[in-house]
Order: structure tokens, then sequence, then C-alpha cells
């Protein structure tokens, strides 16, 4: 019996490092909305990741449009 020709396998599904955009920019829950509004303009970003003050661990996200309501 013949071997089957191979057939071209299908690339791997994509993953979220494929897509993303670093580096990340971050703020601290405290920080002052101008200074978040700085930073999204420096950084030509949408949104920032808000960390919690003593341990850095992300706690929210502050997009482009909160932070002009202000």
């Amino acid at each position: 019996m013949a071997d089957a020709p191979a057939q071209d396998s299908a690339p791997p599904p994509a993953t979220v490092a494929d897509v993303m955009q670093p580096p990340l920019t971050t703020v601290e829950q405290n920080d002052h909305v101008a200074a978040a509004a700085y930073l999204m303009k420096r950084a030509n970003a949408t949104a920032l990741i808000v960390t919690q003050a003593q341990t850095g661990q992300p706690i929210g996200i502050q997009r482009r449009g909160c932070t002009e309501r202000r």
C-alpha cells in the first residue's frame, strides 16, 4: 500500500504575543489624571494599565476617552 502524499498543515493559531503592541505603559492608581493623559499622548497609546501602588500588580485599564472627560 502506498503512503498518502504529505498535506500542507495549517499554521498554528495566533497567540496574544503575535498581536500585542509592546512596550506596555502603566500608571499607578493614585497618579494624577493629567499625568495619565500626558503618558498616553507621549506613548501614542489609547489605554494604560493601572497598577496597585504598593505591589505593582495590574488592577485596571485607563482608556483615552475616560481621561479626556476629566
